[in-house]
């Protein structure tokens, strides 16, 4: 098999296992919001920001080294493995033995009992780590997608379980263990029988490594640190029930960015790597990878911006109608993520994870003001706000910095990569807006929905034909091929 067709196809599984993980997490938190209060999904987005932060120091970095280096040695998997499972135990301990510090820092006692339960999640993850990344080396996604989908239905079912038995925001916790456990075992039992690690562990076998790794942790951490500083400042400021109805905006905005784009991105990194050589040929592959994540994300936001005011109510419940507002705003934040968000692939397969790391870091200095000066103007809208203010000035600051340097001048061809996704998005927005002022009048909300939806489906359709008569001729042809390959 072919890169292309080991990419596509990897594509093809990767897409079925995160549609099939986003209606169960939609599930779980429709379900769960039925039973639980803003203030527990309050207390539950604190431990994922904590949760978050400390795990990217679990690998460090090393998981895109093996993935960016083109041969690695049993002996060097072997010391990487124990240096993982390590690091794993260490930040576990660490989340435990501040759990009263962090608790004290968001004014949430409760949450103390909450992170110890939580620091376990660390040295669970670790253990089946290396084996998803050699078997996303390998462009095995099929293998992935089906471990993903298993993990994430065990998980499901728990946490949904747990709430209905009154275990409240502890339902949260014990979903992420469940499913974080049942992936790790799966991973485990599979990679074990290949990638059996040896009892051996020499400083040696990490270097160059660490050097990556080192950056790429960096990168990774401030990252994450800036896309979740939001989070932190309502909830040290505003409190866990403002950050519960934020919580439940952002979880819908970020679906798209954490299970959608990484069915490109978790390909792209791989292909590009093998590619890094050819900056053209990168040019060109990044800038599919941008037209196809923008035909997909692009009309989700603008879609979710006016349905927002039916489908909320209708998803978790009206008491959620204080989450309305934050979600659409942040349905921009979302937009302009969603375009940023590849460049990272470019950035691993390149090794050019210093630069990442600077450029991240900048971004930290400049959107800690901002964001706490918009919770002090207007709480939670005002944080909303700030944020989608400082992604508009990334957009320009992330091509100049990145992009430019990586694929060289490629403005315009950014721009005609989200052309048409763009026009008709729009175009779809206003018909839904459209169909909004007719059948929110006359019909039931939920019969009023599915109509918003289907109409928005129908001319979001059209309107790319229209744009691309090709796209149709061209999936036909892709879809007979697919076809002739499976007879043969």
């Amino acid at each position: 098999m072919s890169l292309r067709q080991q990419a596509l196809n990897g594509g093809k599984w990767t897409a079925i296992s995160t549609l099939t993980i986003v209606l169960l997490q939609m599930a779980q938190i429709a379900v769960i919001s039925r039973f639980l209060d803003a203030k527990a999904f309050g207390l539950m987005g604190m431990i994922l920001v904590i949760v978050g932060f400390a795990q990217s120091f679990t690998d460090m970095g090393i998981s895109s080294a093996i993935i960016q280096r083109k041969e690695t040695k049993r002996d060097e998997l072997s010391s990487l493995y124990w240096l993982n499972i390590a690091t794993g135990f260490t930040a576990g301990f660490v989340v435990w033995l501040t759990k009263e510090p962090i608790a004290s820092f968001y004014k949430s006692p409760e949450l103390a009992d909450l992170l110890v339960w939580s620091s376990f999640l660390f040295p669970i993850i670790a253990s089946g780590q290396q084996f998803q990344v050699l078997l996303q080396k390998e462009l095995r996604f099929k293998v992935i997608s089906q471990i993903s989908i298993i993990s994430m239905l065990a998980g499901t079912i728990i946490s949904i379980g747990a709430a209905y038995s009154g275990m409240g925001v502890y339902a949260l916790v014990l979903g992420q263990l469940s499913t974080s456990a049942v992936n790790s075992l799966l991973l485990i039992m599979l990679g074990w029988r290949k990638w059996k690690p040896q009892l051996h562990f020499h400083k040696n076998d990490l270097k160059g490594y660490l050097s990556f790794g080192m950056f790429q942790m960096g990168d990774r951490t401030v990252t994450y640190f800036n896309n979740n500083l939001d989070k932190i400042i309502i909830g040290r400021f505003l409190g866990a029930e403002a950050l519960g109805y934020y919580s439940i905006a952002f979880n819908l905005i970020i679906i798209p960015l954490i299970r959608i784009n990484p069915i490109v991105n978790r390909v792209a990194f791989p292909v590009f790597s093998k590619i890094q050589d050819n900056r053209e040929q990168m040019k060109k592959g990044y800038m599919k990878v941008i037209r196809a994540l923008s035909l997909v994300n692009l009309p989700l936001y603008f879609g979710l911006i006016v349905t927002a005011p039916l489908f909320i109510p209708i998803m978790f419940g009206a008491q959620w109608g204080p989450s309305i507002l934050i979600t659409q705003i942040l349905c921009g934040v979302g937009i302009l993520r969603s375009i940023a968000n590849p460049v990272g692939s470019l950035v691993m397969a390149t090794g050019k994870v210093r630069r990442g790391f600077l450029y991240n870091s900048f971004k930290t200095i400049l959107q800690i003001p901002v964001i706490i000066i918009g919770a002090y103007a207007g709480g939670i809208i005002g944080v909303a706000v700030a944020f989608l203010s400082l992604k508009l000035f990334y957009f320009i600051t992330n091509y100049l910095v990145m992009l430019k340097t990586l694929l060289g001048p490629c403005f315009l061809e950014l721009l005609r990569s989200l052309k048409d996704p763009f026009y008709a998005s729009i175009i779809m927005g206003i018909g839904v807006y459209v169909s909004s002022l007719v059948t929110t009048n006359y019909l039931s909300a939920g019969i009023a929905l599915v109509l918003q939806i289907v109409t928005g489906i129908i001319v979001y359709a059209s309107a790319i034909l229209a744009y691309n008569p090709g796209l149709l001729h061209q999936l036909k042809g892709k879809l007979g091929n697919s076809r002739i390959k499976e007879g043969a």
